[in-house]
């Protein structure tokens, strides 16, 4: 097998998408099988991805999304006040308003 050097160990998350359910797994343990073309599943997660909140959420990392302008303060105030690292995701309209200063220490 000319790819053996490349499989994954045993305790790494593997996620496979093949059109065809019996080829899944031949090769390493799958921790995720997805029988569908990489197409369409490509197409869904970067659906996902669009979502920075859920992806940081997924990543064990606070996830804040301000989906309006008075929103904004409270969601820099959340992620100021977070142990640990935080993302925040201003919607595009609550991008447009005006800039404040957010101090971590304001509450």
């Amino acid at each position: 097998m000319p790819y053996r050097p490349f499989y994954p160990s045993a305790d790494v998350p593997v996620v496979q998408v093949a059109i065809r359910g019996e080829h899944i797994g031949r090769r390493t343990g799958v921790w995720v099988p997805l029988v569908e073309t990489v197409t369409d599943t490509a197409g869904a997660l970067l659906q996902l991805l669009r979502e920075k909140p859920a992806v940081a959420r997924a990543a064990g990392i606070a996830g804040v999304r301000a989906d309006r302008a008075g929103e904004l303060d409270d969601a820099l105030r959340e992620a100021f006040f977070h142990d640990g690292p935080a993302v925040v995701e201003p919607a595009p309209r609550a991008r447009n308003c005006p800039r404040r200063r957010i101090s971590p220490t304001t509450r």
